[in-house]
């Protein structure tokens, strides 16, 4: 009996951190494709051992918390929101002798937002976020001691699941974000951030982000999510696991 390599399939479509992996198929036992297959479910009539084995462990990195049947976005930029505002608040010096692994992941996600090396001589003294602020995703103050001197850095923060910018949002938003900063906090170091969650960069999105001078960000830039867990579950199924 022939086995036929038929294609390869993804384990999770929608995402960009998904794991293509070869089918295979009886031909006597094709079947019409379904509909909506291909966006879905990981198609496989049959799989090797090693393969077998692959899908597995790959489906070990699923998470649970950010991909269920749902289609679409499906509110994942409030999730966003909301756990990219606690990953920041978590790197507070308050929290160094607390689940440590965690901590410092969290420090290495702040530094890389805000372009500050966290070595051990950088503390953090407060981080305030503000979700939906005049409808800008998250707005984070971040007050931080490096080499003996305080700095203040204040972060827009724009998240997108899947999706592109609209309405000339950046620019709307970073007016707004400009004027409170000129009238509240001339003296923080000013930060424009796009996260997507997808691991390309869209052509189209980076030139919007030139254009406007924001960083465009994969949530891959921000973390290394094939290291191990931490000891936080919120934070692995976000930061480590595909959806």
């Amino acid at each position: 009996m022939n086995l036929w390599i038929v294609g390869f399939s993804n384990v999770h479509t929608q995402i960009g951190r998904g794991l293509l992996l070869p089918y295979f198929e009886i031909p006597a036992m094709r079947e019409p494709k379904r509909r909506n297959e291909g966006k879905s479910r990981f198609r496989a009539l049959f799989l090797c051992p090693y393969i077998n084995f692959k899908l597995y462990k790959a489906m070990e990195k699923v998470s649970l918390l950010m991909r269920d049947s749902s289609e679409g976005d499906s509110q994942k930029e409030t999730m966003m929101d909301f756990i990219i505002s606690w990953t920041l608040r978590r790197t507070m010096q308050q929290y160094s002798n607390e689940k440590p692994h965690l901590y410092q992941n969290c420090r290495y996600i702040l530094g890389n937002l805000i372009g500050v090396e966290m070595t051990d001589d950088v503390q953090v003294v407060s981080v305030e976020t503000w979700k939906q602020h005049k409808r800008i995703d998250l707005w984070v103050n971040v007050r931080l001691v490096h080499n003996g001197k305080e700095e203040l850095h204040a972060v827009l923060i724009e998240n997108k699941a899947y999706t592109s910018t609209h309405d000339d949002q950046l620019a709307r938003y970073k007016t707004i974000f400009d004027q409170e900063c000129d009238e509240y906090i001339p003296e923080a170091k000013r930060h424009y951030v796009l996260i997507t969650a997808l691991d390309e960069k869209p052509e189209a999105l980076q030139n919007e982000c030139d254009k406007n001078k924001y960083e465009l960000r994969c949530l891959s830039d921000l973390n290394d999510w094939k290291q191990p867990d931490t000891e936080s579950d919120l934070f692995n199924e976000f930061w480590l696991r595909y959806w």
